[in-house]
């Protein structure tokens, strides 16, 4: 069912249907985009009374298919970074946004007997220069009240089979769940709560008509809404335009049974290059790289993918992890700053009733539980504190 994916739901129960579009409709917000983050938006609008459409070209879930499955923006971003791009205070709200993102996911999977795991972060490195970066990401988060730990190169011997001199190991930092299954379980929310949700139903058109949106799709029917909430990037054209298209490619073993010189099952950051893994909530063990300079003389997508899990056999060489069972690739938008983008885009006539919400990572799951509360807020008249609104650059 699911191509290019990286969640085995297929593989454990049938998906929940929806209808195409067949008539057209009228409604207060209209959510485009069947990921988790459309989902994630739907099932809080329509919880807060808001009549809402879920529209999406695909299954519901199948776009987040390829999602990584966890939250940890708290390891692709480091707080020293992040604090010079940004300022220190939107920084330590940022994180502390991702570690209460964290426990909602964690919270709502338990209540409804998803399957999830707690993992811990790893940002490492192997090479000596790296140490006082490594020590300053460890005074900036201890002092600012983030719970961190400063291991040293003996330790990091004793727990894991891969090298590395320093690292910042964080307890507890990330949260794994299947990111189609939530999906999936967001939709059901928002179909219960009134939301309306319709798949296989492609955008041909969006234009304005007196002082709405109107969505022309290709089954002939439209949708008129006051709110227009995009959640695909390729869906979103915006003026001074700072992201940047990246691509990721990410390959799933089978489920592990050891986890030598890997015992924590930790989400692993490197400074000193851009290989990284993490482990599933079913203990699957993910090999990701998010830029292109591990690949730089390979031109076939294939071999790409062998040298990625290549490279995770080297540096789990006592886990012996089981390659490949799925593989996947994806785009996403990189931002200046590495957050995610939500929030209006300012239109003549329409100020704040266009809304995107576009990860700046491949870790969905974060920008999803992080939009949703915001989104909502920003339907409903609110003004909250957004350090991820588009006009931020």
């Amino acid at each position: 069912m699911l191509n290019n994916s990286l969640s085995p739901l297929c593989e454990k129960e049938p998906p929940a249907q929806y209808p195409w579009l067949s008539s057209s409709c009228h409604c207060e917000a209209v959510v485009v985009g069947g990921t988790i983050t459309g989902c994630a938006i739907a099932a809080s609008l329509s919880k807060n009374g808001i009549d809402t459409v879920l529209l999406s070209a695909q299954p519901i879930g199948n776009e987040s298919a390829c999602a990584i499955p966890a939250t940890f923006l708290s390891g692709f971003l480091r707080l020293g970074i992040l604090s010079k791009k940004t300022n220190m205070e939107t920084a330590i709200a940022a994180f502390r946004d991702f570690a209460l993102a964290a426990d909602q996911l964690e919270k709502e999977a338990s209540e409804n007997g998803i399957p999830f795991a707690r993992r811990d972060i790893l940002i490492c490195s192997d090479d000596d220069k790296d140490d006082r970066i490594i020590e300053e990401e460890y005074r900036l988060r201890k002092h600012n009240g983030l719970k961190t730990v400063l291991l040293d190169s003996d330790i990091l011997r004793e727990k894991y089979s891969f090298s590395a001199q320093r690292a910042v190991f964080l307890p507890n930092g990330s949260t794994a769940v299947d990111p189609v299954r939530m999906s999936q379980h967001y939709a059901a929310c928002a179909k219960q709560n009134g939301a309306r949700i319709y798949e296989q139903t492609e955008i041909q058109d969006i234009h304005q008509e007196k002082g709405r949106y109107r969505i022309e799709t290709s089954t002939g029917r439209y949708i008129s809404a006051k709110f227009l909430i995009l959640t695909q990037p390729f869906l979103v054209d915006l003026e001074n335009d700072s992201r940047i298209r990246r691509r990721f490619y990410a390959s799933a073993s089978t489920p592990c049974s050891d986890f030598s010189g890997y015992g924590s099952k930790a989400s692993v950051f490197f400074l000193n290059h851009p290989f990284h893994f993490c482990t599933s909530e079913d203990d699957r063990v993910i090999a990701f790289c998010t830029e292109n300079a591990l690949f730089s003389k390979s031109p076939r997508q294939t071999h790409r993918f062998e040298l990625l899990e290549s490279r995770c056999h080297e540096m789990l060489c006592g886990t012996r992890p089981v390659f490949p069972d799925r593989r996947a690739s994806q785009l996403y938008h990189a931002t200046k700053d590495g957050l995610p983008t939500i929030g209006p885009i300012l239109e003549s006539g329409q100020a704040g009733r266009l809304l995107i919400s576009l990860p700046s990572s491949p870790d969905e799951l974060t920008t999803a539980l992080l939009s949703a509360p915001l989104i909502t807020a920003l339907c409903s008249g609110k003004h909250p504190y957004n350090p991820y609104s588009p006009d931020r650059f």
